[in-house]
């Protein structure tokens, strides 16, 4: 118990020890306050906290003097040294010779275009030129399950007309009719004949299968496409065909 009760007394005869010393009491003052209108200082207690009129008079002023002029510029306010006060300018270092100093523009040396060339951009690649002669035209025939889209090609395969269900005004369902398709061709007949191209010889090409592959059959084998059965001298079918690949879901049962 005595041991316990011997901490509490020591630390409240320290406390105490520390009431009784004598303490100085400060104020910060902004340089925009007149000085007159602080109440005077009360004077530090002269073996606690001695007072200097200059840096030299200090003991190991040498040392304090490197330490000062390794420290960044400092404003001082009342009495006090503080950083980053606003309105505070650093003292300038021009006069030293260590002190960084902006180059202009004309010391500078930028390296010239003759120095280092750039690597010239190489140009868009473009189409290879097709190996049929002019007046040979493709006809695009993509059938869908709801639509059949018709595009005739010149003989670079640069599309110049196109025909589809929508253009013609057929809604929902219609479109994957052979009625439909069949329709299709004949206004992409009649536009291509409109616009007076010159056809030496046409090939066909079918994408996809369905019902909208056979109205195109028909249109062309009927008397509207009389004159662009008898320019056609290729048919080529580009159908994609699955090859492997992931395997396919289970269809829904109905």
């Amino acid at each position: 118990m005595a041991a316990a009760r011997s901490v509490p007394l020591r630390l409240a005869s320290t406390f105490t020890g520390s009431l009784r010393r004598p303490f100085s009491i400060s104020r910060c003052i902004r340089a925009d306050e007149p000085s007159s209108s602080s109440p005077p200082a009360p004077e530090a207690h002269p073996a606690s906290s001695p007072q200097f009129n200059s840096l030299a008079d200090a003991p190991g002023h040498k040392v304090l003097r490197v330490i000062a002029d390794s420290l960044p510029a400092a404003a001082t306010v009342g009495g006090r040294v503080t950083k980053g006060v606003q309105g505070s300018t650093p003292p300038s270092s021009s006069n030293t010779p260590d002190s960084f100093k902006p180059a202009s523009l004309s010391q500078m040396n930028f390296l010239t275009q003759a120095s280092s060339p750039r690597t010239p951009i190489p140009p868009i690649p473009s189409r290879k030129p097709s190996s049929q002669p002019e007046g040979y035209f493709y006809i695009h025939v993509h059938s869908m399950t709801r639509n059949c889209i018709i595009t005739i090609c010149d003989h670079n395969h640069n599309p110049l007309l196109v025909s589809s269900g929508g253009r013609l005004g057929i809604r929902h369902t219609r479109r994957g009719t052979p009625e439909a398709a069949f329709s299709v061709t004949v206004a992409a007949f009649e536009k291509f004949a409109s616009k007076g191209y010159k056809a030496k010889a046409i090939e066909i090409v079918y994408k996809g299968l369905g019902k909208p592959r056979d109205g195109f059959v028909n249109a062309i084998s009927s008397q509207q496409g009389e004159a662009i059965r008898q320019k056609v001298v290729r048919v080529t079918d580009a159908t994609p065909v699955w090859k492997g690949g992931h395997t396919l879901p289970n269809p829904k049962r109905r």
